[in-house]
């Protein structure tokens, strides 16, 4: 693949980089080193009008794309090296559309082949080349892994298993060959919409999934009491330390734990929040969003209105906020999160002083915004 300037320019910087630069946005004693905040946030999201977009605005609020979508969107990615926004439909949907942001146009519309339906879940290979998505084989009720070459159209050029029910959120490790999915175990079917079918054998699982071959490499799973705590989102550090959120679909009394954190070769670490703090979590998370230093998780509960901090390395909860109907949540660059809202407010909290501030937006119209916030860090976006 024909590398571009800006591909080029990151892998200078890479090998101009020193230990303390690569450590430059940690956060030690209180403080932190400058590390810039993305240019820009998209998001899939809903107008007014109950017609269902993509939102995108830059770090100071201000509305970049405002596009059309066909249906509701759960995920939004962007394209390491092209000027791509990848908008996934939502479970159980059947489209995804590819929006080059330069030009404001649609360069790829892709559907699910028959028999198959997206998660609301992708990922591109780091090199750009390959889209993967979460997807389920409705008439045998199993998980897919379904890869795509962006160079071809995106043509499909393979079907692997994800190793479980229902494939949601997955990522890439920094070998850029091994993928870990979160299987959420629930068993679903178009036709019954987002009835969940199998909530008496559900198992879920964190699966680590050679890229090139589809081979398993390893399987997670939780204990059996704990089998009904679905595993849907998650993400990656810079030292492939994963942290996955979940949501239980047990007893309303009930109140397990509903973050954790895993390392290859290692058992999953189910981490503890004061029972109060977890108790408003309302046995929901729904999304969870690493800072920059790699040190320090933010995982969204909407149906409590709160987000958790956590700290990664120790396994430890640090704090949490008020945050009403907040669910994505991207970087903000330097010691920080942004969040977005269903009731249309963004928010950025900052984990030095652990002050939450309300970013005025200036878009075109009041958006409700959907699960999952996107940071995207170029300069070549045109309004």
């Amino acid at each position: 693949m024909k590398i571009s300037r800006r591909r080029f320019s990151q892998l200078l910087l890479g090998l101009l980089a020193t230990p303390d630069i690569a450590i430059s946005s940690a956060i030690v004693g209180g403080q932190s080193k400058v590390n810039p905040a993305p240019d820009f946030y998209a998001s899939a999201a809903k107008g007014k009008d109950n017609q269902y977009y993509l939102q995108v605005i830059d770090n100071l609020g201000r509305q970049v794309k405002h596009l059309a979508l066909p249906a509701r969107a759960h995920q939004v990615i962007a394209h390491p090296y092209y000027p791509w926004l990848l908008v996934v439909a939502r479970r159980p949907g059947y489209y995804i559309k590819v929006f080059d942001y330069q030009e404001g146009v649609t360069r790829f519309e892709i559907e699910s082949k028959a028999g198959y339906h997206f998660y609301g879940h992708a990922v591109f290979s780091p090199d750009g080349r390959f889209l993967v998505t979460t997807e389920h084989h409705i008439a045998k009720g199993h998980g897919r892994l379904v890869m795509r070459d962006a160079e071809k159209g995106f043509v499909e050029v393979a079907d692997y298993p994800s190793y479980g029910i229902g494939p949601h959120q997955l990522s890439f490790l920094s070998d850029q060959q091994t993928l870990v999915v979160a299987n959420g175990g629930i068993l679903t079917h178009p036709d019954r919409g987002r009835e969940k079918l199998n909530l008496d054998t559900m198992e879920p699982s964190l699966d680590y999934i050679d890229f090139k071959s589809g081979a398993l490499l390893e399987k997670q799973t939780l204990a059996k009491e704990l089998h009904q705590l679905s595993i849907r989102h998650l993400a990656v550090n810079n030292t492939d330390q994963v942290v996955a959120v979940m949501q239980y679909q047990g007893g309303k009394m009930d109140n397990p734990p509903l973050v954790a954190t895993h390392r290859r070769g290692e058992d999953i670490r189910l981490l503890a929040a004061p029972e109060t703090v977890n108790r408003s979590m309302k046995q929901y998370c729904g999304s969870v969003s690493i800072d920059t230093t790699g040190s320090f998780a933010a995982v969204s509960s909407p149906r409590g209105n709160i987000v958790t901090i956590w700290d990664i390395d120790a396994g430890k909860y640090v704090n949490h906020f008020g945050c009403s109907d907040g669910c994505g949540i991207a970087t903000a660059g330097t010691g920080g999160f942004m969040i977005s809202t269903g009731t249309g407010r963004f928010y950025h909290y900052d984990l030095v002083t652990r002050s939450l501030t309300k970013k005025m937006l200036d878009i075109s119209s009041s958006v409700s915004w959907d699960n999952h916030l996107t940071a995207i860090t170029t300069a070549i976006i045109k309004a």
